[in-house]
């Protein structure tokens, strides 16, 4: 079992010092800056897109597409680069119902993960009935992102399917879980069957380019 052609996955893609910046850089904000919701905790930057557009906030630069490196992968139409950051911190048993991040964003999402393990979960969306007649590819699959590894997804995978994390304390590898990215994994034993990987606290950063903008503060 393959990823789809439309995802893809890079382990340590940042390095451990640069891990330890971001880090340093997200728990100094101030607290204001932190929004608790039911089952975990998030930073917003960039701006808070609604259905149409996004009043745009200069992203800080630590969190600019050119600091995390993600402006030599891609760059958005308009040579723009990512211009909306959230970062979770995901504390044991705790993750993110099954969603698909809509519209309202070019069709490409960077999630950078720090500190430690988190199994993620595709499932194709039933209500795109047209499309999951004739969908090329594996209709549910996960993806095991390690710390300071990069999951990219764009196109069919962005479009046509649901992307959660379950709130677990643990992950039991079996032979019924299909983990898409395996031959990827810098540590190969984190999808061998038998394996647990014990949660602990997790840190992500989700990044991706608003289509529609305005500057804030106009008048």
């Amino acid at each position: 079992v393959f990823l789809p052609p439309t995802a893809y996955y890079i382990p340590n893609f940042l390095t451990e010092e640069k891990e330890k910046d971001l880090l340093q850089n997200i728990y100094a904000v101030n607290s204001q800056q932190w929004h608790r919701l039911s089952n975990r905790r998030l930073q917003r930057w960039g701006g808070n897109p609604n259905d149409k557009l996004m009043f745009e906030e200069k992203l800080p630069t630590w969190l600019s597409g050119q600091n995390l490196g993600l402006n030599d992968l891609h760059t958005f139409p308009g040579n723009r680069s990512i211009n909306h950051v959230l970062i979770n911190e995901y504390e044991v048993n705790q993750g993110i119902n099954s969603h698909k991040d809509g519209p309202v964003y070019f069709p490409m999402v960077f999630i950078l993960s720090l500190e430690s393990t988190v199994m993620l979960n595709f499932t194709l969306c039933e209500k795109d009935e047209d499309y999951v007649e004739q969908c090329p590819y594996i209709r549910s699959f996960s993806v095991i992102a390690e710390p300071r590894s990069l999951l990219v997804f764009t196109e069919d995978i962005y479009h046509y399917y649901m992307h959660g994390i379950e709130e677990c304390e643990k992950y039991e590898i079996n032979d019924d879980m299909v983990i898409a990215n395996a031959g990827l994994l810098h540590n190969k034993e984190l999808a061998e069957t038998g394996h647990v990987i014990e949660r602990s606290k997790r840190v992500s950063l989700t990044c991706r380019c608003v289509r529609k903008v305005a500057k804030k503060n106009l008048f």
